[in-house]
């Protein structure tokens, strides 16, 4: 049998468990974004490294007000490495995010390495 689906979204970074809903709650919480994804991207340091798809309420959020805002709501070892600003966020016919999508976008940007 094959489990696929939400233990995926699980990020382990240096054998540390993670859900991605508590840093998408987070980052929710700040006035100037309307949609917000955490995913799990390769790292060669920790296995995996956080990485935040978010979408913006209007134009003029950058990712220095999103990393200022994690910061003061995220302890350090859920702080996202990097921040991606983006129109909107994929997602399924049901509405939930397609975080598979984002991983496989992140992989695409970077060439595969954090």
């Amino acid at each position: 049998m094959r489990v696929s689906g939400r233990t995926k979204d699980l990020i382990i970074r240096g054998g540390v468990n993670i859900a991605p809903l508590e840093i998408d709650e987070a980052l929710l919480k700040h006035p100037g974004i309307l949609d917000a994804a955490a995913v799990g991207v390769p790292d060669k340091i920790y296995g995996e490294e956080i990485v935040c798809y978010v979408a913006p309420k209007e134009r003029g959020l950058t990712v220095e007000s999103v990393l200022q805002h994690a910061r003061q709501h995220l302890p350090a070892a859920k702080m996202p490495k990097q921040v991606m600003i983006v129109p909107d966020l994929p997602k399924s016919d049901r509405g939930k995010v397609l975080r598979d999508k984002l991983r496989e976008d992140w992989i695409r940007r970077m060439g595969g390495s954090a």
